[in-house]
Order: structure tokens, then C-alpha cells, then sequence
């Protein structure tokens, strides 16, 4: 389906850096060590997070690590007239050298949106520029620009305020507090409650669990244009099974009752209102036909007045989804389209509404691979924007008045992502705006007239510049050159470099991998082999990009071992059949595919030694690594598994369901996936790692696996960590201690076999 290479252009880039890197000048002083990778300063360099632009267009603000504490962010501002970069917030200034403490909900709300870092992790600016709005310790605050005092706190209660928002006009500061909407008014100080019916398990403007956890969807509110009305999510939980687990803890022990919507089970029950500000009008529910749905997206029009709101309703089967606009005059929703698959219908969230035209960009890839297109919303007519064996990744802007839409894709290769622009207005090929090669992530400016440009390739750390639309750097705000003065300098000289390859599969796909040898490689040794996964959907590992993950592989390499990492079918880049072929095959297809992959690599090069394979990963890749170990031990001798999905049947409704059905009617399919079905084949060296508080992958899923391999008397070990979530990354001592007790544990069934 996709073009494919074996990229000549990354071994260039890999030689390249090697020639700098073996320089004789260039002497290697520290080896990597687990804990350096988790100190300060960060060794991927100060990368600015969370980039934003102003308004006016004349100033850029993000996100900054401390040198100090790669943990703790505070706001910065880069100036870009005079291109000087100032610190505007110091959040340990502002909590006055305390500590943070967030609240349970927060701590777990964080986890969904994959928020490890403390003190200002996200900000917003007012439309008209003079403001910018964030959250800290669960209370609000504004930086007032150009005043002699310019932090102003807006909110001080025991309570904690979250999702916080400046209304569109500016003239109010929106949030949710205690399972309900409030607002202040920024002229007078004073508070409205939008919304009285929230409770905690029944909470209102604020997204549901599936929601957060499985469709990018972290908000329950949003505001009109003309800021006279919001539209507020209602979530009703009631029907939701509590599930009570364990939250193990070092000095305590807690037993929670989670609302956890298992596969199979009733999912909450979400209802989408809009509310006005003025008291006297009441509330009006959109109608929802569907009996059972989800509510991926919610946005205005911008051209309506305040009169119009779009939302998208996704079947339970998720074989369905549908675009609605609602009237808030008429209170009528009118169907504008439809999309189906015999298997699901993605979820997407970077559709774009046209201001000055009653037009709509939205990607799909239900013509077999994602291409943009051009709806009208009276009649719902759809135009093709782009087409052919390539595809739109994102969708990120639309000049207007240029005619020209902006989008990251995929087209010389499935793993260099690109900026390109294609016209609006005329069929047109795509052009390619990106110039150098390897990862490009865009940042627009509203104005269309610059664009930020996140860059990396496979050996370059990430870089930050702005660029003009026709893709000519104007200047750096952060190069991130590995000189002497970066954090990576003494480390990098004794690095490996990684080599890309395919393999192509019998049946007539290709899967790409990348292998990362030992720097001070003997090609007459037998080295023993470690293969990195996760297998899962949305995930692709094999990019030309720098990837933070790559130093721990790094260590693995110094330490003697040869390093694989492979893409195998199900992973995104190559199409909708490409990515279809997980359904109802979790546990099947991507085991056949990675260990087919290590297999071909093994027979191929003599220096890998097939009698010490190791395999590790976590979530689904923690889950694919027992599935390798348990139907491929002929192959694997030794794995650690973080995290893992043991029976499907207890993970989560929306992300199961569209892959496996509903276990009462696919039962036999949720048997093949379940690791319980092939512990009994287990021979290998198996450590299992999970976090003892973990409300995504519930603990539960590793207790059922001991007792199960207790049962059939197969020896194994487990790292339990007491406090931790899903990620195992909230505390530095915990992803030190992790890293490390990988390394050990193939250290010793590898090494010393």
C-alpha cells in the first residue's frame, strides 16, 4: 500500500553523526548509567513543552524544565523581535519552596493525559493577548503582561479547581470545581455556578474515564463563540460496575471502588446540554437517538454566532460514527454525514471549520489510507483534498486567504513525518514544506504566517525553530546542538548508531525494524539479543526521530547486548487494511509478526546469539511480551513484562470492544487473547512488573496471572511498586529502580547463562 525504502536517507544521517562522533578529539568520559538518565540537566536537552503563540503573533511561550529538576516546569516567554527568551513564572516561587499536593482526582486525571511533571504544566492565553491563565496546587492564576505585578491568583479554596479556560472574548476565567462549572468574571471578581446537578460519581463538565483514557477527549465543557451559552457534558455513572480493588501503598493500604466500565458492561451514560448565562434560560439536552454511544468530540461553529454546535456520536460497536450540527434556537440536530467499517471507525479530533465559508476539513480513511476532506455543511457534499498510497497524519491549519491547508503526513515514507500544503480551492498535488529529513511536529501561528517546528532524526536530539510557510528557518528558539556544553556530550562519543531495515513478511507485507549494536561492535562475537515492543494500536516505534526511550536501549547496548525494535501489522502508517488486521487477532498477528521479524534476523546475522533472546515491554507491550514468551519458546529465554493486560475481558469498554467484540458474543476471541490460555507452554525467565495502584490496567490483572502460574507450578518473578500508577513514573526512585531491575534481570539470565 505504502511506498517503501529502505531509507537510504537515515543511514546517511547515521553516518553522518558517527563521523562527529569519531573525531579523535572527541573522548569518551562517563559511561550512561541508569540514574544520569532521570537527573538534571535533562540529557535530550531543555526542550521547550507546550509551545504556544500569542495572539499579536510577536511572542512565543512554553514550558521549561528546571536545570535542577527535569520534574518541576515553569513559563517562559521567547521574544520574537528581539529573540530573548525570559522566565515569566517560577512555579517553586510561587508555592513558596512547598511542596505540591495534588488531589486524588487530579493525580489520576493526570495520568490519562500521560502528565508526569509538577508546577505549571499547561497555560493559555487570552485572545487578546494581555493575559495568560494556569493552574497550580488546584488553584488558578493569570500573568498579567507588562504589569509591575504580574501574577494575579484568581481562586483560593480547599477545593480543586481544574480545566481551567478563558472564555472567548476574554471576560471570563472558566472552570471545574467539585464536580461543576463555575466562571468568574474578570471586571468584577465575581463567581457563577454554571452548572448544581455535578456530584462526584455523577460529575458535570468533566470527561468521563473512557473519554480521557481512550479518546483523547479530556474536556466536558466549551464555550460559544460569543461566550453567551456553554455546551456541558453530563456524565451519569450509576450503571457503571464499581469495581473494588487495592491501592497498596508503603504506610497504608486503601481499598477504592472504581467505576470501571469492563468489556461487555454497561459504559456511563453521558448527555450533552448547553447552558446559558443568563439564569433565566434554561438548560436545553441535545436529543441523542442512539441508546448506547460515545461522544468523542464537541466543538462550535465559528461562523454561527453562538447558534451552532457540532458533536460526533461513535456506536458502541464503534463500527459507526456520525457528524451532527445542533441548533441551539430550533434545539434540533441535523445528520451532516456518516462513516462505517466492517471493523471501526477511527476517532479523530483535528477537523477544522472554515470562518468565512460554511465549509468543513475532516480526515478519514475510509477510501483505505487517511486523506483530507472538504464537506459543506448545508448539503453535506464532500470533496477530496488529497488522495493516493500515501497519508495525512494531522491536520493542522487552513489559510483562508491563501486557500492553503497544512497538514503533518506521511509520504515519501512511512517513517518520516513531514509539513505539507495543498490548495483549497484547485486539485493540486501536495507540496512538501519540511526540508530537512527525519520528524517534523507542527505548531502554526493563527496568522499562517510562520510555523514552529519540533525536529528530530534517529541520532539528533529534537531541536525547536520557526520557520516561514515556505518552510525557510528564520531562527532557532532552542538548536539543542550536542556540543560540548550539552548534557549528552560525554555520553554520546560511545554511543551505537541504529540501522533500519524490512523484512518482508510470506504472506507480502514488509514490517521495518531498527537493530542498535554494541558501539565497540566484533563481528565474529555472538552478542545476546534484547527486543523492545509494544505491538499495540496507535503505537509506531520504527521512526526516523529521537525517541527518550532510545538512551535506556543505549545502556542495554553498552552493557553487550544487541538491541531489535520492530513494527509488526496493526501499527499506523500503512493504511486501513494494514491497521485492520487486529481485529478480533489480539495475541496472534503481532506475535506472528515479531517473532517472524527476530527469527529472519537471527537466521540472517551470525553475530546474534539465538540461544540468549530476551523481550521487554509495558502495557500492551508488557501483554506481548508474555504472548512471545508463551507461544514462541522456542525463540524468547527471557522477558520482563511491565504492566500487562492479562484477560481483556477486565480491561476497559471502547478500547476492547473494537478490537475483540463483546466477550458474551466473541467469546472464543477473547480466549486466544487471554495469557491465561498459554501460561501452561511457559519455559523462559519471566519477571512482571506492575504498580500496585494502577486504575488502568488494574492490579488485578498480574494477581490472577500468579495464581494461575502458581497453579501449574511455573516459577517466575515479580517487582511490585507500592503507590505507583500505570506509568510507574510519578517518583524518579521508581523509574531508577525499574530500569534497573530490567537490566539486572538480563544481566543475569543472558549474560551469565
Amino acid at each position: 500500500m505504502m511506498k517503501s525504502t529502505l531509507i537510504l536517507s537515515l543511514i546517511s544521517v547515521g553516518i553522518l553523526t558517527c563521523h562527529k562522533r569519531n573525531d579523535p578529539s572527541v573522548e569518551p568520559q562517563k559511561a550512561l548509567s541508569i540514574e544520569r538518565l532521570y537527573e538534571a540537566p535533562n540529557l535530550n536537552g531543555q526542550m521547550p513543552k507546550g509551545v504556544q503563540v500569542s495572539p499579536d503573533g510577536k511572542k512565543i511561550t512554553f514550558l521549561k524544565e528546571k536545570e535542577t529538576n527535569i520534574k518541576i516546569l515553569d513559563l517562559w516567554e521567547f521574544d520574537i523581535k528581539t529573540g530573548e527568551q525570559k522566565l515569566l513564572v517560577d512555579s517553586q516561587a510561587l508555592l513558596g519552596g512547598k511542596e505540591e499536593k495534588l488531589s486524588d482526582e487530579e493525580i489520576a486525571r493526570r495520568e490519562r493525559m500521560r502528565i508526569s511533571s509538577q508546577g505549571i504544566v499547561s497555560y493559555q492565553w487570552s485572545k487578546q493577548g494581555d493575559k495568560l491563565l494556569f493552574p497550580i496546587a488546584g488553584d488558578l492564576y493569570v500573568y498579567l503582561l507588562n504589569h509591575k505585578n504580574p501574577v494575579k491568583r484568581i481562586t483560593n479554596t480547599k477545593s480543586f479547581e481544574i480545566d481551567p479556560r478563558f472564555s472567548p472574548l476574554g471576560t471570563y476565567i472558566s472552570f471545574v470545581r467539585d464536580s461543576n462549572v463555575f466562571a468568574v468574571n474578570l471586571k468584577n471578581m465575581k463567581e457563577v455556578q454554571i452548572t448544581k446537578a455535578g456530584t462526584k460519581e455523577n460529575p458535570m463538565g468533566v470527561a468521563e474515564f473512557i473519554a480521557q483514557e481512550e479518546m483523547a477527549r479530556y474536556r466536558g465543557y466549551w464555550w460559544s463563540p460569543d461566550e453567551n451559552f456553554l455546551a456541558v457534558t453530563k456524565v451519569n455513572n450509576d450503571s457503571v460496575e464499581k469495581v473494588k480493588r487495592f491501592e497498596v501503598y508503603a504506610d497504608k493500604m486503601s481499598i477504592v471502588e472504581q467505576q470501571y466500565p469492563k468489556a461487555g458492561k454497561s459504559n456511563a451514560i453521558v448527555e450533552l446540554g448547553v447552558f446559558s448565562l443568563n439564569s433565566k434560560r434554561k438548560p436545553s439536552w441535545v436529543g441523542i437517538a442512539e441508546k448506547d454511544y460515545y461522544i468523542p468530540n464537541v466543538k462550535w461553529l465559528p461562523n454561527s454566532h453562538g447558534k451552532k454546535l457540532s458533536y460526533t456520536i461513535q456506536s458502541r460497536d464503534q463500527k459507526n460514527l456520525s457528524f451532527y450540527i445542533y441548533n441551539v434556537d430550533s434545539r434540533k440536530s441535523k445528520k451532516l454525514f456518516e462513516e462505517g467499517d466492517k471493523a471501526w471507525v477511527n476517532v479523530r479530533h483535528d477537523f477544522i471549520f472554515l470562518k468565512k465559508k460554511k465549509k468543513l476539513l475532516w480526515v478519514s480513511d475510509k477510501n483505505g489510507v487517511p486523506h483530507i476532506y472538504l464537506y459543506d455543511l448545508e448539503n453535506g457534499e464532500e470533496r477530496s483534498l488529497t488522495s493516493g498510497d500515501w497519508f495525512v497524519d494531522k491536520l493542522i491549519s487552513v489559510d483562508e486567504e491563501s486557500g492553503s491547508v497544512f497538514f503533518n503526513g506521511y509520504h515519501e515514507s512511512p517513517l518520516e513525518r513531514h509539513l505539507y500544503k495543498v490548495s483549497l480551492i484547485q486539485d493540486h498535488n501536495p507540496v512538501k514544506i519540511s526540508k530537512e529529513s527525519g520528524s517534523h511536529s507542527i505548531v502554526m501561528s493563527d496568522t499562517s504566517q510562520f510555523y514552529l517546528d519540533y525536529y528530530s532524526n534517529s541520532e539528533m536530539p529534537t531541536s525547536l525553530s520557526v520557520h516561514g510557510v515556505d518552510g525557510v528557518r528564520l531562527y532557532y528558539i532552542e538548536k539543542n546542538d550536542v556540543d560540548k556544553d550539552h548534557p549528552l556530550f560525554t555520553y554520546q562519543a560511545d554511543f551505537g548508531v541504529w540501522e533500519y531495515g524490512e523484512v518482508k513478511r510470506t504472506e507480502g507485507e514488509n514490517l521495518f525494524y531498527k537493530i542498535l549494536k554494541p558501539k565497540h561492535f566484533n563481528p565474529n562475537k555472538k552478542y545476546p539479543v534484547i527486543q523492545y515492543v509494544y505491538g499495540g494500536p496507535g503505537v509506531q516505534l520504527v521512526k526516523n526521530s529521537w525517541a527518550g526511550r532510545d538512551l535506556f536501549q543505549q545502556v542495554l547496548s553498552q552493557q553487550g547486548f544487541v538491541v531489535i525494535v520492530g513494527d509488526n501489522r496493526g501499527t499506523p502508517g500503512r493504511g486501513r487494511d494494514f491497521e485492520r488486521s487486529y481485529y478480533k487477532k489480539f495475541g496472534d498477528i503481532e506475535v506472528k509478526d515479531q517473532s517472524f521479524l527476530i527469527k529472519s534476523l537471527l537466521e540472517k546475522n551470525s553475530y546474534m546469539d539465538e540461544s540468549r533472546v530476551g523481550v521487554y515491554g509495558h502495557s500492551y507491550g508488557g501483554y506481548l511480551t508474555m504472548m512471545l514468551l508463551m507461544q514462541s519458546p522456542e525463540t524468547y529465554h527471557v522477558g520482563v513484562s511491565g504492566a500487562p493486560v492479562v484477560d481483556w475481558s477486565y480491561y476497559d469498554t471502547h478500547y476492547t470492544e473494537r478490537y475483540l467484540g463483546k466477550p458474551s458474543e466473541d467469546a472464543d476471541v477473547y480466549k486466544k487473547s487471554n495469557v491465561l490460555t498459554y501460561t501452561d507452554k511457559l519455559k523462559g525467565k519471566l519477571l512482571v512488573v506492575h504498580g500496585m495502584a494502577d486504575d488502568n490496567v488494574l492490579y488485578n490483572h498480574s494477581l490472577i496471572l500468579y495464581q494461575d502460574l502458581q497453579k501449574k507450578m511455573k516459577l517466575f518473578d515479580i517487582m511490585a511498586y507500592p503507590g505507583a500508577k500505570h506509568g510507574i513514573r510519578r517518583e524518579k526512585e521508581w523509574s531508577i529502580h525499574y530500569k534497573k531491575s530490567l537490566l539486572n534481570y538480563f544481566k543475569t539470565h543472558l549474560m551469565e547463562r
